[in-house]
């Protein structure tokens, strides 16, 4: 229980969680640039120094500002001249109506008058006692350019309703003299200028008057002509017609209808055979009507009748049935030949009746169409008109809204001529007694944010030329490496662990310990365990702690229950040899060369735990390593033990480990943290994936803690925790 509560106060240790990864690519993280994270991450790293680079220039803002105060102050005088309008001086009314557009388009035409070339002209040339500039300091240093300077350095805005003139220098009672001299001149020339301007523009603006004033009134002239007396009757025409219009259009579309059915009864009875119009009902009804054929077919049936009796009275030959006979066959050719004239008849006059109903429905869609036609052009000659009022009432608007216009900015202008004087002085230029720059509450803030900038700039500079690994964001952002767990550096520790190769053998509670028992959860859940069980643990580089990774996750699955085998599968750099001194100097290179068996060269240093050395150095490790009699060793030595973990050598460095990938079962690679660059990093993982090795994943090693970081934070809480467990 109290394992679980710690492993979920440090599950940063461990990242990502192994839950559901796969043997191949356990976890990938989205690449990108730099994440916020990244980023409150790199500005804790360098907190100090951008704080002392910011003070830092905050000093040097302090200091210039000092001296410059001293040594050479700047000083500004200005002045505001007033823009005067008002009305009719009859009423004596000052404008406070006008629109803020154009009061504003009056302050900068005011502005515009004062920056001219001949205004500062006339300034330099003013002799005057008051207002001469020509003794100054200023005017002495540039007597050759000083109307150019005067310019550059006067400097005109608009202040609300009034014109701001300011100049900014070394001299105060110069800039105060210079400054109301300007003041002084624009004043004069405004006044001058408006009084020409002005009365242009009256003149210009009477005549555009007078010219849409003509315009109107030949709109209303037209409007006259085109108006009829009774404007509602001809709206009342308009309704009429359109109701007019819908009842013959309703009809001729009727009578359209009408003519094609008599047109297609024309055709029919034009195509039909003989035969069909002989059996048609008006051929019928006309027989049937006929009383000449009424009587022949009685006298007919009579001789029929009287046939029937001779012939069952006499014989075929017998006079009278001859007879009869003849009597029948004369009555029935004079009733066909009757019949025949009656149809061809009644035919006749069939198709001339049929024909005439179409030459007369015809005649009367004629007649509709005319009318319909003109009532339809009667209409649009209604509407022309209307529109044609509707079209000059617009033109009438139109120009009635440029007379008001027009009328404004008259207004406008005789208001400006109207004004007692266009600009006077409301604040004349006194002598500045404070220099206007430097000022502290301006220096020590650019000082201070100059320095933030640089400070943050330089951060974020040395952070992206940093290249070496020092997160777990980095293997999985920009190198989608796996990563199974962290374990902190050995300064942020805070328990006492005489050697961090075999800390979970003596302080297996520690921060440490709680690290590795998550590497072992990770490559649990990384897929079965006839996948893993056998894992060479191998890194970049010497030094980025192989054997810590192996030692150390070798006894946290002893210290489950599984039965562990660490294997010493370096043969230029051993180590286990000097963890374990009840280790047997017969190691792996004597079972290898068949000089002993391998249960004579395994040492139980723990319960479940068992160590093999490396042996004697070989004259051929790659060879040794890569031989039939290592991958059966492997082998066997899997059936053995639950688990066998080989700690092997640096993948850059020599061959051992990417020959040794290929007969385990997984390789787990060790990174150091701040040591190993994203290069070695990804050359190392290529070379196990170029023999087609399955990497788990990596152990980042020696992660640092930033002050009041996140791992800082989750270190505090997990010692604050462990000291509140019982026992303690």
């Amino acid at each position: 229980m109290s394992n679980r509560i710690v492993t979920e106060q440090i599950g940063q240790l461990a990242l990502p969680s192994a839950q559901g990864m796969s043997a191949a690519m356990p976890y990938q993280a989205a690449t990108g640039g730099i994440t916020g994270k990244d980023i409150l991450r790199i500005l804790r790293k360098r907190m100090w120094m951008i704080i002392i680079i910011s003070l830092l220039f905050v000093a040097i803002a302090a200091v210039s500002t000092f001296f410059w105060l001293r040594i050479s102050p700047l000083y500004t005088a200005e002045s505001y001249l007033q823009v005067n309008i008002r009305t009719n001086p009859m009423k004596d009314e000052v404008v406070n109506t006008l629109s803020k557009d154009v009061m504003d388009r009056l302050v900068n035409t005011q502005i515009l008058v004062i920056n001219q070339d001949i205004l500062y002209s006339d300034v330099v040339r003013d002799s005057s006692p008051q207002y001469s500039i020509t003794g100054t300091e200023w005017h002495r240093a540039r007597s050759d350019t000083a109307v150019r300077d005067l310019k550059d350095e006067v400097k005109v805005s608009a202040a609300f309703s009034a014109i701001r003139i300011s100049m900014t220098g070394r001299n105060p009672e110069d800039l105060a003299r210079i400054v109301n001299s300007v003041a002084h001149h624009a004043t004069l020339r405004s006044r001058d200028r408006a009084e020409a301007i002005t009365e242009g523009m009256i003149r210009l603006l009477v005549n555009e008057r007078a010219a849409i004033s003509n315009s109107l009134a030949n709109v209303h002239t037209r409007m006259a002509a085109a108006r009829p007396a009774d404007i509602p009757m001809i709206q009342e025409q308009r309704n009429s017609l359109s109701i007019k219009i819908q009842e013959l259009t309703r009809r001729v579309e009727e009578l359209r209808i009408q003519e094609a059915a008599a047109r297609a009864a024309v055709d029919r009875l034009r195509d039909a055979d003989a035969e069909d119009l002989r059996g048609s009902p008006e051929v019928l009804y006309a027989l049937d009507i006929n009383p000449e054929i009424r009587t022949l077919k009685t006298y007919k049936v009579h001789l029929e009748n009287e046939y029937a009796n001779f012939r069952r009275m006499f014989a075929d030959q017998h006079r009278l049935v001859l007879a009869a006979e003849t009597k029948l066959e004369s009555c029935a050719n004079q009733l066909d030949d009757l019949q025949n004239a009656v149809i061809e008849k009644t035919i006749a006059s069939i198709k001339t009746a049929r024909e005439a109903a179409h030459t007369s429905i015809i005649e009367q869609s004629n007649t509709l169409r005319e009318s319909l036609l003109e009532s339809e052009a009667r209409l649009k000659d209604n509407e022309t008109n209307i529109e044609r009022l509707r079209q000059l009432g617009d033109e009438e608007r139109m120009l009635n809204d440029s007379l008001k216009r027009v009328d404004e900015k008259l207004r406008e202008v005789r208001l400006q001529k109207e004004a007692d004087v266009p600009l006077t002085i409301a604040v004349p230029a006194a002598i500045p007694a404070e220099p206007s720059m430097p000022k502290w509450s301006i220096m020590l803030p650019v000082g201070l944010f100059l320095g933030l900038l640089v400070g943050v700039g330089l951060a974020f500079l040395l952070e992206l030329m940093d290249n070496s690994v020092k997160s777990a964001t980095d293997l999985t952002r920009r190198l989608h490496l796996p990563v199974l767990g962290m374990l902190p550096h050995a300064d942020d520790l805070e328990d006492d662990i005489r050697d961090v190769r075999t800390a979970f053998m003596t302080n297996p509670n520690s921060l440490l310990g709680e690290s590795f028992r998550q590497i072992r959860t990770c490559l649990r859940f990384s897929g079965p365990a006839d996948r893993r069980r056998t894992l060479l643990v191998s890194s970049p580089m010497p030094e980025d702690g192989r054997t810590t990774v192996a030692v150390n996750l070798g006894a946290a699955f002893a210290r489950d229950g599984m039965n562990v085998l660490i294997l010493d599968a370096n043969f230029r750099q051993p180590a286990v040899r000097k963890l374990f001194p009840q280790a047997t100097d017969t190691g792996l290179s004597n079972v290898l060369s068949g000089q002993a068996k391998w249960q004579d060269a395994v040492c139980q240093v723990e319960p479940n735990l068992t160590v093999m050395t490396s042996g004697p150095l070989p004259p051929n490790p790659a060879e040794l390593l890569g031989s039939p009699a290592m991958r059966q060793l492997i082998a066997e030595l899997g059936k053995h033990f639950d688990q066998v973990i080989l700690d092997g050598a640096p993948a850059l460095l020599v061959s051992d480990s990417p020959i040794l990938a290929t007969a385990v079962d997984a390789t787990i690679l060790v990174v150091r943290a701040g040591e190993n660059t994203h290069d070695i990093v990804q050359r190392a993982w290529d070379t196990f994936r170029h023999v087609d090795a399955n990497v788990l994943g990596a152990v980042l090693n020696g992660v640092r803690t930033v002050a009041d970081g996140h791992l800082r934070r989750s270190y505090n809480a997990f010692y604050e925790y462990h000291e509140q467990l019982p026992g303690k």
